[in-house]
């Protein structure tokens, strides 16, 4: 009984802290300091592992799929299956996982530490909001950033796709032919509301 206390006393304050945090969003104009330094460190800092991880996803979705394609004749709709695995789950899932893991930590260890070291409380004393000047900035940040990585993310695990299917012989696509089948099929692979709201509630 006290485990599962303790579960909901944390889902409990992780919801009053969005609120709180919420509540401060007519100061952020005031802040956008904070929150490009928080962008860079959230998006920029993350790019290269975004980058690599979906060009090999990307490349192992376009050769499995053509292992299992190629006893069907329908190789040429590789292009069109990594787009639509990409663009609406494993690109948002991915980056979700990226910024959840690797951006999630290292903010929570910088929090951590400022709490130990009494910054929290030295601003609180001052009559200053933690939840104004801390969590705000990084919050938006967050959220402008995992669209962005998502979109980088799904263009680089394209062209991972893309040089498999050029270089591997059992499937043999040329680039062009490739992002053509991608470009007829481009409404249904981003549905711009549809996968942004995804990558948002993901991340």
């Amino acid at each position: 009984m006290k485990k599962i206390n303790a579960i909901l006393e944390g889902f409990g304050s992780v919801w009053l802290l969005l609120v709180r945090s919420l509540s401060y969003v007519p100061s952020l104009p005031r802040q956008w300091a904070r929150v490009i330094e928080q962008c860079y460190l959230i998006g920029y800092t993350t790019l290269p592992i975004v980058t690599i991880l979906s060009f090999f996803i990307g490349s192992v979705l376009a050769l499995q799929a053509g292992y299992s394609m190629q006893n069907f004749g329908s190789q040429q709709f590789i292009g069109s299956l990594v787009g639509l695995s990409m663009a609406r789950e494993l690109g948002p899932v991915m980056v979700a996982i990226m910024i959840a893991g690797r951006v999630g930590s290292a903010i929570a260890a910088e929090l951590a530490s400022m709490k130990v070291d009494q910054e929290i409380d030295a601003l609180e004393t001052m009559d200053i909001p933690p939840a104004r000047m801390l969590v705000l900035p990084r919050l938006a940040a967050a959220l402008l950033m995992v669209p962005v990585l998502a979109i980088i993310g799904d263009l680089v695990g394209w062209f991972g796709g893309a040089l498999i299917s050029k270089y591997t012989k059992m499937i043999s696509i040329e680039p062009a032919a490739y992002f053509s089948v991608l470009r007829h099929d481009w409404p249904h692979i981003f549905e711009p509301p549809r996968v942004l709201v995804w990558e948002l509630v993901l991340g």
